[in-house]
């Protein structure tokens, strides 16, 4: 049975509340809302300051989107299962975890140090993998979560090839947001700020959208992605995420974070060719069982692996897809260097 959003705030709440608050952020110039699990302590986020947010076309839902980022990264740390890595069979050195492929159901072990974050400091292991949030979510339930984790990974692959390989994007008609949010649509269009949405599915055939928008001159790019079964869907949640990022590069710029300087003085809607789109191109719809089977056409295993904590009201996993590019100079693969040959490794700044 569906549960009710401000029950499930409630339980979320009660979860978290040694370790995260769930706040509203006052954005009244943004188009949605936005909604941060403020950390109670340096400890709970790991070795590392991140940062829980989420966005919604509702209160509830922003809230809700916070907190499934604060349940799903407290889920995804080493120190949250200490007991257990620590149990662990080792090979060479490193500690090995099981994981489930989600075709045939085999167990097949993966360094522990690629699904739990700061796991080689914690274990005290050689760093031989630094795994990030690419294939971490929560869901209503744990196939749900595992479709969430899927898109993710597939999402960051397309990205991956089309920034730094530069494989063309296909352009992506803006109205394609009237049909479902028309608020939202005006909104884009009213303001100074110019919004391009740019289609880069790539060979494995889930609907991957990025969105970009720009001063008038072309600068303070942000951008937000997204992968879906559906090019609609995947368009939309690709636009709510640039309009988050907006709202957060304003305020990294305020804080002087040097990323976001980085990116501000690299990063241009008219001088860069990523952001030049050809021609519309079909983008079929695409459910779990056919993504599966792409993966397994191409030669890509996915696997699953359950981090849920005890007490937490929401399943939380991680997906791993070895072979799959991603973001921050994880390109060194074979399937990078079939699909991009003639790039050179990259220049770009990473996109905030």
């Amino acid at each position: 049975m569906k549960q009710n959003p401000a029950e499930l705030i409630a339980k979320l709440a009660r979860a978290l509340d040694d370790d995260f608050r769930i706040l509203a952020l006052d954005e009244p110039d943004a188009p949605l809302f936005l909604a941060v699990a403020l950390p109670t302590d340096d400890g709970v986020t790991g070795l590392k300051p991140r940062l829980p947010a989420g966005r919604g076309m509702t209160p509830q839902q922003a809230m809700l989107a916070a907190g499934a980022e604060a349940l799903e990264l407290r889920a995804s740390l080493a120190q949250r299962h200490l007991s257990d890595l620590r149990r662990l069979p080792r090979r060479d050195g490193i500690a090995m975890v099981a994981t489930s492929d989600l075709v045939s159901g085999a167990t097949v072990e993966v360094p522990a140090q690629e699904v739990y974050l700061d796991c080689a400091a914690i274990l005290g292991e050689p760093l031989r993998e630094d795994a990030n949030s690419t294939g971490c979510a929560v869901g209503p339930d744990r196939d749900s979560a595992l479709a969430r984790g899927l898109w993710e990974c597939v999402e960051r692959d397309a990205l991956a090839l089309w920034w730094h390989g530069r494989l063309p994007g296909g352009r992506v008609e803006t109205e394609i947001i009237d049909a479902h949010q028309p608020r939202l649509y005006w909104w884009l269009h009213q303001r100074a700020r110019q919004t391009r949405l740019i289609e880069i599915t790539s060979d494995i055939g889930l609907p991957v959208v990025v969105a970009a928008s720009a001063d008038p001159d072309g600068r303070t790019v942000a951008m937000g992605a997204a992968a879906r079964p559906v090019l609609e869907d995947a368009a939309l949640a690709a636009v709510t995420e640039m309009v988050q990022t907006e709202v957060s590069l304003e305020h990294a710029r305020e804080a002087g974070d040097p990323e976001a300087a980085a990116w501000l003085a690299a990063a241009s809607l008219i001088g860069q060719p990523q952001f030049q789109p050809g021609p519309e191109r079909p983008a079929r719809p695409m459910e779990m069982p056919a993504l599966l089977e792409r993966l397994d056409r191409l030669g890509h295993r996915a696997l699953g692996i359950d981090m849920t904590l005890p007490g937490d009201p929401l399943p939380a996993v991680r997906v791993l897809v070895p072979g799959l590019c991603a973001m921050r100079g994880r390109i060194d693969c074979p399937r990078y260097a079939r699909l991009c040959p003639d790039q050179p490794r990259p220049t770009l700044p990473e996109p905030f």
